[in-house]
């Protein structure tokens, strides 16, 4: 077999490698102290407090082309510890435990995350709430973590570094009628009436089911 035969045939098996390990690869794993710079690359939690942590019940994070349903969400937080370290999906479905894609639009690069390792249940990035134990303690994993050039946020945020922070409550938050607390309009024309009509309730706080429907 030449040369070019041999490097194709290694990388057909390398891709095509079924994951066999559920921990983090050891880079990911390990602690290191991080220079500021590094530590603040994706993480600047606003108006902190003294001890450098908003002091809130819940944090939530929604992309600019999703709506949330803000009663619902807040009917849905209150059955919610905050004490307890929690990671609600508002999209209703969490991403499952899944092998590493090296092509489109979510690929990750193979020496980051090789074949061999999973990647952990995450939450949809578009939208995402988390109790305030969470937060803290992915906000924690974070600072002593050299993620390098990961490039998946939700993916490093609520599935790896939940991981490495010892999370394991994660669900998506689904509706007693199986609905969602969120909408996704993706590419609304800004001028259309129901954009705007939703851009006044939600800035008045008062979106709601009824609202969306």
């Amino acid at each position: 077999m030449n040369l070019s035969l041999l490097k194709i045939s290694k990388a057909y098996q390398l891709f095509t490698a079924h994951p066999t390990k559920r921990n983090l690869p050891k880079y990911l794993r390990g602690t290191q102290i991080l220079s500021q710079q590094k530590q603040v690359k994706f993480i600047k939690p606003p108006s902190c407090s003294g001890d450098g942590f908003v002091k809130e019940k819940y944090a939530i994070f929604h992309d600019d082309d999703i709506f949330i349903k803000l009663d619902e969400l807040k009917g849905q937080l209150e059955k919610l510890d905050p004490s307890v370290p929690e990671i609600k999906c508002l999209k209703g479905e969490c991403i499952p435990e899944a092998p590493a894609m090296y092509f489109g639009k979510y690929y990750t690069w193979i020496d980051l995350y090789p074949p061999k390792y999973f990647i952990p249940t995450y939450s949809n990035g578009q939208a995402t709430a988390l109790t305030a134990s969470a937060a803290r303690k992915i906000y924690e994993a974070a600072k002593e973590t050299d993620y390098r050039e990961f490039r998946i946020e939700d993916m490093l945020y609520t599935g790896i570094l939940r991981v490495k922070a010892g999370i394991s409550k994660i669900s998506g938050m689904v509706l007693p009628d199986g609905g969602s607390v969120s909408l996704h309009k993706q590419g609304m024309p800004d001028e259309s009436l129901f954009f705007q009509e939703l851009t006044l309730l939600y800035k008045n706080n008062e979106l709601s089911l009824r609202a969306m429907t």
